[in-house]
């Protein structure tokens, strides 16, 4: 509510223009590099796929910009310490981008939680799932590109499991 999203940077100045031009964006760059030089730029949301993670978040902290980053923050734990360490040596904001958080069903669960009107949670049954692609070279399939159920759709369960 009241911000503005100044830039848009994509790895083609065509593919900036068109999300750009989508959500109202005042300016497009065609790297990611151009949009962590932005001057205007305060904040870098950071929504590539997940090995992207790394290395969009950490030049955009070099570059003096807070970042939200999509889920998952990393690849694996070395990769997201690598990314919180920087961002606390830098004394800038990151977070990891967990929409669901934010649902008011969830601040309310947590606010029971909290409150202890729930007794002490001592197992979390869930599942959750979705129909996904069946091409093994997919992104949410390949290993390569870090796909997966545990980055891409088990990471809401086990961050509802830990959310105390």
């Amino acid at each position: 509510a009241g911000g503005t999203i100044t830039a848009i940077g994509a790895s083609s100045l065509s593919k900036a223009k068109a999300l750009a031009e989508k959500v109202k964006a005042e300016k497009a760059h065609g790297s990611y590099q151009e949009l962590v030089e932005d001057p205007n730029v305060d904040v870098v949301y950071v929504g590539t796929i997940h090995t992207l993670h790394l290395p969009h978040a950490t030049m955009a902290l070099k570059a003096g910009k807070h970042v939200v980053c999509e889920k998952p923050l990393a690849v694996n734990a070395v990769e997201a310490q690598e990314i919180v360490d920087l961002a606390r040596s830098k004394g800038l904001f990151l977070m990891e981008a967990m929409w669901t958080r934010f649902f008011p069903i969830v601040r309310k669960l947590r606010e029971l939680l909290k409150d202890g009107s729930l007794g002490v949670p001592r197992c979390l049954q869930a599942d959750f799932g979705f129909v996904g692609p069946t091409d093994p070279s997919h992104r949410l399939l390949d290993p390569a590109q870090a796909g997966g159920a545990m980055l891409d759709i088990g990471i809401y369960v086990v961050q509802l499991a830990t959310m105390t």
